[in-house]
């Protein structure tokens, strides 16, 4: 899995550690640099939040050509809690 440091971390929604203000705790909003994302690079991951996966364009593309089922790509500017609260919020919201 590639991982790309293509954060914009200023315009993101983040909680810090109090006693250590550079350390993340969660992210509720992520604000990608697209332009950080090399070419061909699909899918990846942040060196701020290794647990999460992230897809570009492109791929959600794919996904809607190829008729994939079975996945839930929700938008990263949206917070988690509300994107699974909210069904609407997902990118490919055809796929069943």
């Amino acid at each position: 899995m590639t991982t790309v440091n293509c954060l914009d971390e200023e315009k993101s929604d983040i909680c810090y550690a109090i006693d250590d203000p550079g350390y993340i705790l969660s992210i509720r909003r992520y604000h990608l640099r697209n332009e950080m994302i090399p070419s061909g690079v699909s899918i990846f991951k942040i060196p701020q939040d290794v647990g999460t996966v992230f897809v570009t364009k492109t791929f959600v593309e794919s996904v809607r050509l190829n008729q994939l089922r079975g996945g839930m790509l929700l938008d990263p500017t949206v917070g988690i809690f509300e994107g699974l609260i909210r069904p609407e919020l997902n990118l490919v919201p055809d796929l069943p």
